[in-house]
């Protein structure tokens, strides 16, 4: 848990760190020196760190779900639920009959969203049920004094 967190930290700093350059880049334009290649590059990072940190995130919640009973739906079943790199890969040259093998499919915000909403649901359930137990408890036990 922690060692995610730990991660998660430094995914979300390497953006902060890049988003931050490209304010400087673009200030620098503001002024005089157009550095529109360097602002391209520095905006492809955050989105190459982005979509890590995404990718990231989807693991940690499609390794919880089974724990709790949730089944998570196929790309064919819910695709709203789920993104790929498939153009990009293509885009970068690999044939169409790899493209499967390759490409990496990850949780999008809404499907992750309803997958913790889920495991959220689960969890209060649990409580409740606790909770209806230790009250039968302590009525048993108020009853036998």
């Amino acid at each position: 848990m922690f060692a995610n967190r730990k991660k998660r930290r430094k995914l979300q700093g390497e953006i902060d760190a890049l988003r931050a350059e490209l304010r400087a880049a673009a200030k620098l334009a503001r002024e005089g020196e157009p550095n529109f290649r360097e602002q391209r590059d520095i905006a492809g990072d955050i989105r190459s760190c982005e979509r890590r940190l995404a990718v990231f995130e989807s693991s940690i919640v499609t390794r919880k779900a089974p724990k709790y009973g949730i089944d998570i739906p196929s790309a064919r079943e819910k695709p709203e639920w789920w993104l790929d790199d498939t153009e990009e890969q293509h885009e970068a040259g690999v044939p169409n009959n790899m493209l499967a093998e390759v490409s990496t499919q990850w949780l999008s915000a809404k499907g992750r969203a309803i997958v913790i909403s889920q495991i959220h649901a689960y969890w209060k359930g649990l409580v409740e049920l606790l909770i209806t137990v230790l009250a039968l408890l302590v009525a048993i036990l108020a009853l036998l004094k």
